[in-house]
């Protein structure tokens, strides 16, 4: 029968695995340590980026809510005013009035545009073709810097004299 002994390991070679070993340790504890900022961070940027996509929709939303409420006034409201000119809605004491120029919400600057609305042969609504007097295309956009390069958002509607 034979008997291995355990070979003798010296005290400077433990102390130098014990070294290793500290030091593996330290490289998984800061790489685990930089992936959760890393997540941490993207999450919060990520977050951000939802906030602000739900502000512009909520402001797109409105001014389209703004000119129907201007519409259901008084159709001259929206026949009265200037093709192509940028307009924004403002709330006033009798609610939503269209005025000139872009308006700014904080950080967003939102603007409407009214154009012509044409009809073609059958009646229907076409890119070109005869103008019809009663009906418009509005184009709500809201735009902001996202901390890289200037957003637009735009949402496009028809709206109609039906009163």
């Amino acid at each position: 029968m034979f008997l291995y002994s355990k070979p003798h390991i010296s005290g400077s070679l433990r102390r130098g695995f014990s070294l290793v070993e500290v030091l593996v340790a330290v490289t998984i504890i800061t790489i685990a340590f930089i992936a959760v900022l890393s997540a941490s961070t993207r999450g919060v940027v990520l977050a951000r980026l939802a906030l602000e996509e739900t502000q512009v929709s909520f402001l797109l939303e409105e001014g389209a809510e703004a000119v129907k409420f201007a519409r259901d006034l008084n159709w001259s409201n929206i026949s009265a005013l200037t093709l192509s000119a940028d307009y924004h809605p403002e709330w006033g004491a009798n609610g939503w009035t269209i005025v000139s120029g872009s308006g700014v919400s904080g950080e967003f600057t939102r603007k409407i545009q009214f154009t012509s609305a044409y009809r073609d042969s059958y009646d229907d609504l076409a890119s070109s073709g005869t103008v019809d007097s009663g009906t418009r295309k509005v184009t709500v956009s809201v735009a902001w810097f996202n901390g890289v390069a200037t957003v637009t958002k735009n949402l496009e509607f028809y709206i109609t004299d039906i009163f």
